[in-house]
């Protein structure tokens, strides 16, 4: 998979609890910040780079992240422009 900026992404698959397990062989591994489970009813996305995550999912799996008061979430459309944080 290749990003808006050209770089290429790794988008690991796998139940959720594997997360959490670096990706690297190092002490202070990197974390996946691309993840598809075995049966691709949602994704998460991040950018190394930047501070927002993108979710896909569901209608209702959207709906229950967007309503969480603990959380600040958007609703946004593929092609939704979004810009840089930094």
């Amino acid at each position: 998979m290749v990003n808006g900026l050209g770089r290429g992404l790794h988008v690991l698959r796998g139940p959720l609890e594997l997360a959490l397990e670096s990706i690297e062989d190092h002490p202070a591994g990197r974390l996946p910040l691309n993840r598809l489970p075995p049966d691709g009813t949602w994704c998460v996305a991040n950018d190394i780079h930047a501070r927002s995550v993108f979710i896909g999912g569901s209608a209702s799996l959207i709906g229950e992240i967007l309503g969480d008061p603990d959380l600040e979430a958007y609703f946004i459309r593929p092609n939704h422009a979004v810009d840089p944080e930094d």
